[in-house]
């Protein structure tokens, strides 16, 4: 579980830092993310999504991770959701 709360962490302070795109490695290459009701599928997407995010430099967020579930399946995979 160590792994993931820092790969989450990792992920939102390069948003909060205005680097969002640099929060790629936090994804896997089959990943998939929710935002503003919208799914992003695949690193690709993701990327797009966090280069435009990155591109909106007067926004500034800043983020609490709090109640964390990770799920760990069988073949030693996991997700996690916050």
């Amino acid at each position: 579980m160590g792994r993931c709360r820092a790969l989450v962490v990792s992920y939102h302070r390069a948003i909060d830092s205005g680097r969002a795109a640099a929060g790629i490695g936090a994804f896997a290459d089959d990943a998939e993310f929710e935002a503003h009701g919208r799914v992003f599928r695949g690193r690709d997407e993701i990327l797009g999504f966090l280069k435009a995010r990155e591109a909106n430099s007067g926004r500034q967020t800043v983020h609490v991770v709090a109640n964390e579930v990770v799920n760990v399946q069988d073949d030693g995979s996991d997700d996690q959701r916050s």
